[in-house]
């Protein structure tokens, strides 16, 4: 099997991160059609949230962006 190069990784892991992005949008603005409360991490506990008060989670998504890179395996990871 091929491996993968490394701009090859990058390509798949940018459109991944452009799906999730689409699909967190997605279900924000259908909860907000429906006015159904969505279910969100707040402080440590989960809550539901107003579809009205949603706006802070899809531009946090939009702007975490990390810079991944990848690690070579240790030896011992290498043995197995």
């Amino acid at each position: 099997m091929k491996s993968k190069t490394r701009a090859e990784l990058e390509a798949f892991a940018d459109q991944a991160e452009k799906a999730l992005r689409d699909a967190v949008k997605g279900v924000i603005e259908e909860h907000r059609r429906t006015g159904k409360p969505l279910a969100m991490m707040r402080g440590g506990k989960a809550t539901l949230v107003p579809p009205d008060q949603v706006g802070l989670p899809l531009s946090v998504v939009a702007e975490a962006r990390a810079d991944y890179r990848t690690v070579p395996p240790t030896r011992k990871q290498r043995k197995k």
